[in-house]
């Protein structure tokens, strides 16, 4: 049979109600903390990053006429190197067969609140009281719920000791029947 300690053990830990008490002290705890963290300064990170891979069919290229072919032998290589520049110039306008573009942005900011007219200060005192009252409520039911197992275990207890004495009870009077019956036997049978 189970001891009163393990019986208020094993209610505390199966009953639903209690955890369920427990989660929002946890809850609260949590949102308590929260409102907390507003006093501190606000970190917010942001970043993206895109890739553009583009693959163009020979149609879509314009072809353009080079100027360096179309130097006589009487050019100069001053003249070949400019006419070189010029047709290096024209062809980075003209976008290439295949062509990847990467582009990567982030943002980072800090913000720090300063004065609220004590709205913040007041949101704390108010989350801290929630927290503490879920907390208190979470002892009462706790307390409840002890209180509960304990009487239902002297309950247990005492509906067994009655068994026992219905039981020594029912023997003696299953005894005394024997008896009257043996004397009935005897008085009428003689």
């Amino acid at each position: 049979s189970l001891t009163l300690q393990e019986s208020v053990e094993l209610a505390k830990a199966n009953n639903k109600t209690l955890q369920k008490a427990r989660e929002e002290v946890g809850i609260y705890r949590q949102e308590y903390n929260n409102v907390r963290g507003n006093l501190l300064p606000q970190i917010s990170l942001s970043g993206g990053y895109q890739y553009s891979h583009t693959r163009l069919p020979d149609s879509a290229l314009p072809s353009l006429p080079s100027l360096t072919d179309m130097l006589d032998n009487t050019a100069t290589s001053t003249d070949s190197l400019i006419s070189g520049y010029i047709d290096n110039g024209f062809a980075a306008f003209v976008p290439s067969k295949k062509s990847g573009e990467y582009s990567m942005a982030g943002t980072v900011s800090l913000s720090q609140v300063i004065f609220m007219g004590g709205k913040l200060i007041n949101g704390i005192n108010i989350a801290g009281k929630l927290y503490h009252l879920q907390e208190n409520k979470y002892w009462l039911e706790e307390q409840n719920l002890i209180f509960d197992t304990i009487d239902l275990y002297y309950k247990t207890k005492l509906a067994g000791e009655v068994a026992e004495i219905q039981q020594e009870a029912l023997s003696f009077a299953n005894l005394y029947y024997q008896q009257v019956q043996d004397m009935y036997c005897l008085l009428y049978t003689s």
